[in-house]
């Protein structure tokens, strides 16, 4: 499948030789920009493959629209170019997430390689940062349903083991994810010890009965027009 790419540089001369070499080697060139605002709104419309970016432009310089790109995800990858071939710079490019850099004037042969490194190390940089956020996703999950199964063990007066194996369970019985079980579980527990320490709070404090306390809440959350929940909350403050 032929890479397409957004080419930026102010020098209309540059863009035309670059391009032309860009489309000898087989790249689409799917837009030019003369500046660095214009090179990201051509990212932002036509998600291409890669951006190659003269590092001076006017409006936007080449780091801040490589950093928009980069962080917005509007290609797959950055390549900076420029006459400047100080250390400082390409370290201002890389610390914006640029994949790769090039050094004018662009020698034909080094084009593609440049865009080919940059963008396979953009895509393991996107898959290592995907794996990192399934694990992520994973612990948070987890975290979740240990606390399902400690508000349930309470609850029903259950061991762990048999509150977690029943959310499994009911997970496999009715086709969804474990975590869905669990949060629907959180909602539930999570509102009754809300309401059962206000009540105990209206007992100790208005020398309720058990019955009494709870018709109070709920007389109080229907004057107030909110939840029995948020009554309860708002009591236990």
């Amino acid at each position: 499948m032929v890479k397409t790419i957004v080419l930026a540089d102010d020098e209309p001369i540059i863009r035309l030789d670059i391009r032309k070499c860009l489309e000898e080697q087989g790249y689409q060139v799917c837009a030019e920009a003369s500046d660095g605002f214009d090179a990201v709104e051509a990212c932002r419309s036509l998600s291409p493959d890669a951006a190659l970016i003269d590092l001076k432009m006017p409006v936007f310089d080449g780091i801040y629209a490589t950093e928009l790109i980069t962080q917005e995800g509007l290609a797959g990858c950055v390549v900076i170019m420029t006459a400047y071939a100080d250390n400082s710079f390409v370290q201002n490019a890389a610390s914006v997430g640029a994949a790769g850099y090039l050094v004018k004037p662009v020698h034909p042969a080094q084009l593609a390689p440049a865009i080919e490194i940059a963008f396979a190390q953009s895509a393991a940089l996107q898959r290592g940062q995907a794996e990192i956020l399934r694990l992520q996703k994973k612990m948070d999950d987890n975290r979740v349903i240990d606390r399902a199964v400690t508000l349930l063990s309470s609850a029903q007066r259950l061991p762990e083991r048999e509150a977690r194996r029943w959310i499994q369970k009911t997970a496999m019985n009715k086709r969804c994810p474990a975590i869905e079980i669990a949060q629907s579980l959180i909602r539930r527990y999570d509102s009754r010890i809300d309401v059962n320490a206000a009540k105990q709070c209206l007992m100790q404090q208005k020398g309720l009965s058990d019955a009494v306390a709870y018709r109070w809440l709920c007389r109080t959350a229907k004057a107030r027009g909110q939840t029995l929940e948020e009554t309860a909350q708002q009591i236990r403050k």
